[in-house]
């Protein structure tokens, strides 16, 4: 599981062919993945077994909450210079998601006497955890003044389909906020010779690219290119606001 995790984060931050192509298809595949998983998850939980199980079940929420969280969180992030708030709010964050419950199945697979004390113990713990800790991320994130305007999912996308051996691709560049700051004109773009800009996408709107076009904060920019050209269209894009913000 942990070689599998690290080739997909490395093989996710690195440019390769058909990059845009393979992370549509990961995200249906993921999505359909979970649903399934949840689907037998549930078929696994009994509520009447909880019965003499909630007592326990709190007491093991709010250690993990108050105690073994915030100590694995503050330890786990020495040196990083994240703040007190940020280890604050990670620390609010908890035990939400399926895989703690998948993991507290390894002993019930394993045909251990505890195995469905431990299912149900953790499966309520992570429950108490969405409820209470999922449901009041806002309001922490907003009382330690963390929260931000969350940025639009792009309406729209562009995906190259080729049988032939080809070193083109799609890059896609989200430029940076502020929403509508101006930016440069697409003439005025060092981009590498063998790139154009196919496709820029504002909120609801697809603007044409021409030389004129000017860009903004918060647009998404595609790009056909060499694949290996990517690092440099990224600096190309995005320099120019940055150096907004430095001045």
């Amino acid at each position: 599981m942990l070689a599998v995790f690290v080739a997909g984060y490395v093989t996710g931050n690195r440019p390769f062919v058909h990059k845009q192509g393979v992370a549509n298809f990961s995200s249906a595949l993921s999505t359909i993945a979970d649903i399934g998983m949840f689907v037998l998850l549930g078929l696994l939980v009994a509520p009447r077994q909880w019965a003499g199980l909630w007592p326990r079940g709190i007491l093991l929420f709010l250690v993990l909450t108050l105690v073994a969280r915030p100590v694995a969180v503050w330890l786990g992030t020495l040196g990083m210079r994240l703040g007190v708030k940020n280890r604050l709010f990670i620390s609010w964050a908890g035990l939400r998601g399926a895989v703690p419950i998948i993991l507290a199945t390894y002993p019930l697979v394993a045909g251990m006497a505890v195995g469905w004390d431990v299912f149900n113990l953790v499966f309520f713990a992570v429950l108490m955890s969405v409820l209470v800790q999922g449901s009041s991320l806002g309001v922490v994130a907003r009382w330690l003044r963390l929260s931000t305007t969350a940025r639009p999912q792009s309406l729209y996308n562009l995906e190259l389909i080729t049988m032939a051996h080809s070193d083109m691709d799609l890059v896609v560049v989200d430029l940076p906020g502020p929403e509508g700051t101006l930016g440069p004109f697409v003439h005025e773009l060092k981009l590498p010779p063998n790139a154009v800009i196919t496709l820029i996408t504002r909120g609801k709107e697809v603007i044409s690219p021409r030389g004129l076009t000017r860009l903004k904060g918060w647009d998404q920019v595609t790009v056909l290119a060499p694949v290996g050209e990517e690092p440099a269209i990224r600096h190309a894009l995005l320099d120019p606001f940055h150096k907004q913000e430095e001045a």
